[in-house]
Parts: structure tokens; C-alpha cells; sequence
């Protein structure tokens, strides 16, 4: 049973996590309390709202599919929030553009014990790609990791086929390119220095890489009419909303790419996709109400 199978959430006064074994699932069920607290509260008290569209997505753990996949010419409003980042009062302004790797290496299959020089590992290829190559943090803005190796049919057959899978992302696009070529270019050579004969037939190892574009880069200004609603709503709760950037994406990347000026709202999920998470309950009503203030003050615009 994995840990997302069989939640048991565990409430500790104004505190709900679980009994270790477990995610809460705080991301996103903390943003989607949040909005729905939010709708409620504005039509038992009647506050004045004017039109309000409510957008829940599917599949964004995936890759973003469900928001990836929602015709936003269905909507009316321009602009508008997507809440879904840990934290409280805070807003993402800035999310890096991803993209998707997969290098499928090809050598070539021989006994392992018998003829051993007549094969080319494709693990050993794809080894020396990787020892070659820039993961984890690049920099500030940037980057890269491997996460699934699958390959190879025994322990004594030399490997022919490996496929290696991963992501490069960075708030820059530049970077993000750059990124992308570097560990395309150490599977390249890394395939380059294998070639072997076999009978009168020569033999060349090769990578295919595929590079797909995750999603876009999320970049919206301070200056931003979301950004300065949201935060003026914050000052009439006698708060403080300030703008930052992450290195994760969001539905948020894909509405802006559609046009869209959106933010990512925190709602206060914390120590998220782990057995440790939590979520206070307090944060969820401040961020409940941060939506009804933001709300109510655009619709007096």
C-alpha cells in the first residue's frame, strides 16, 4: 500500500496532519477548502462579488493535463487566481518553464560471459552520459534531474536498450535551452565512442532524445492588476502579501501561456508530498478570507 492509498488524517488543535503513514493530500485539498469556504461565506453574507468563475482542474500532478486540456476561451474573466503552493499570504509571480527528457540508448545484445566484446552496454553508455553531466541545482533559476532508469533483460546478457527519463526547468528560457542541449550532447558523445564489429557488420551505438515542452514559464509583473488587488485586499485584513518565485509549476504557468493574467495564491499546505505534511486551520481561514476581500473589493472597482 503506498502512502497516498489509505489516508488517516489526525486533527492536533488547530493542526490536521496524519498518523505518519501517509500524505494528507494538503496539495491541493487545502486550495480547493479555500475557494469553496470562500464561496460560501460570500453568499451567506451577501457580499457583493459580480461574476466569479471557479476552475477545478484535474491531472496537474501529471503534467498540468486537466488545465492543459480545459478550453479557456470558455472563460469571461481575464484575470484571476490559481491557488496551489505552500505558505500563507504570499503570492507566485515567477515559475520556470519545463521540459520533459527521454534518451532511449541503443547498443547492442551479446552473452555476457562468451562474447562479452562482440555486445555494447547501453547501461555503460548511458552511465557515462550521466557521470558527465549537470544535475540538481544549476543556479539560482535553473534545474536538472534524472529520475527514471529502465533497461536491460538479464544478468548475463549485455544490455542493448536502456531509456532514461528526467526534466531541465528554469525561470529562464535561455537556460532552460542551454540546459537541455548540455544533456542532450553527453548522450551524443557518450554513444559516439562505442562502435564495434561483429562478422563483416560494424555496429555504432546511438541515443534518440525526445524533449518535450512541460509547460511555459510564469512570469507576471508586481505591477500586475492581480497582483495589486490581491495585495490591497491583504492591506484591508491589515496584512502583508508579498510576491516570489519557485521552482515548480502550476496551472498557473498554462493560463498565463493562454493569455491570462493568473497567480499562484498560497493557502497554507506545508511539507507537502510527504508522510510529514500539515496543514493549520488557521491558515486555511485567512486564505479563505484573503479570497473574499479580493472579491469583494473587485467587484466595487
Amino acid at each position: 500500500m503506498g502512502p497516498a492509498e489509505a489516508i488517516r488524517p489526525v486533527v492536533e488543535g488547530d493542526v490536521v496532519r496524519t498518523d505518519g503513514t501517509s500524505v494528507l493530500g494538503g496539495d491541493d485539498k487545502a486550495g480547493v477548502v479555500a475557494i469553496l469556504e470562500a464561496v460560501r461565506v460570500l453568499r451567506e453574507r451577501r457580499i457583493p462579488h459580480g461574476n466569479l468563475e471557479v476552475v477545478l482542474t484535474i491531472s496537474e500532478e501529471y503534467g498540468l493535463l486537466g488545465a492543459k486540456n480545459f478550453d479557456t476561451g470558455r472563460l469571461r474573466a481575464k484575470r484571476g487566481l490559481v491557488l496551489d503552493v505552500d505558505g500563507v499570504c504570499e503570492l507566485i509571480t515567477r515559475a520556470p518553464a519545463a521540459n520533459r527528457l527521454t534518451f532511449a540508448v541503443h547498443g547492442l545484445a551479446a552473452h555476457a560471459g562468451i562474447c562479452p566484446e562482440q555486445g555494447m552496454s547501453a547501461i555503460r553508455i548511458a552511465s557515462e552520459a550521466i557521470a558527465a553531466m549537470k544535475l540538481g541545482r544549476l543556479d539560482a533559476e535553473t534545474t536538472a534531474n534524472l529520475g527514471i532508469i529502465q533497461g536491460g533483460l538479464a544478468g548475463n546478457s549485455v544490455p542493448a536498450s536502456v531509456t532514461v527519463r528526467g526534466e531541465t526547468r528554469s525561470l529562464s528560457l535561455e537556460k532552460l535551452e542551454a540546459q537541455t542541449a548540455h544533456m542532450r550532447r553527453c548522450f551524443d558523445e557518450a554513444a559516439a565512442r562505442y562502435r564495434v564489429r561483429v562478422g563483416d557488420r560494424q555496429y555504432q551505438a546511438r541515443v534518440e532524445a525526445q524533449v518535450d515542452r512541460q509547460y511555459g514559464r510564469l512570469d507576471i509583473r508586481d505591477e500586475a492588476a492581480i497582483v495589486r488587488l490581491v495585495q490591497s485586499a491583504a492591506g484591508a485584513m491589515g496584512r502583508a502579501c508579498a510576491t516570489r518565485g519557485t521552482g515548480g509549476g502550476s496551472d498557473a504557468n498554462v493560463f498565463v501561456e493562454r493569455g491570462l493574467e493568473v497567480a499562484n495564491l498560497a493557502c497554507g499546505m506545508r511539507e507537502i508530498h510527504t508522510v510529514n505534511e500539515w496543514v493549520d486551520v488557521r491558515d486555511l481561514v485567512l486564505t479563505a478570507g484573503l479570497l473574499v476581500e479580493t472579491v469583494r473589493l473587485n467587484a466595487a472597482a
